[in-house]
């Protein structure tokens, strides 16, 4: 319980902290119906779970528009577009 408490004050923290940018943020993978029926089939190959958050670290200094993205297990993923992600407010 305590741990869970701590993890959400620390994404409200980093929430806070950047607002707008996509560098060390929390983010939420969410493609709209029309998005989920035009790339069903690349959806289901994607390793992102549909309304899972994700530590957004930044771009990929070297891959303009890649992003690194690490799940709630620690698992992290390199090189995806940012197309499906919405930055997470205070209020999510």
């Amino acid at each position: 319980m305590k741990k869970q408490i701590i993890a959400k004050d620390f994404y409200k923290a980093l929430i806070r902290a950047n607002p707008d940018s996509w560098d060390k943020v929390i983010v939420r993978f969410e493609p709209d119906k029309k998005s989920q029926k035009l790339f069903k089939e690349e959806l289901k190959s994607n390793p992102f779970k549909i309304n899972k958050d994700y530590l957004c670290l930044g771009e990929i200094k070297n891959m303009p528009e890649h992003f690194i993205y690490v799940d709630t297990t620690g698992k992290v993923f390199w090189g995806y577009h940012n197309d499906f992600f919405r930055i997470l407010t205070e209020d999510d």
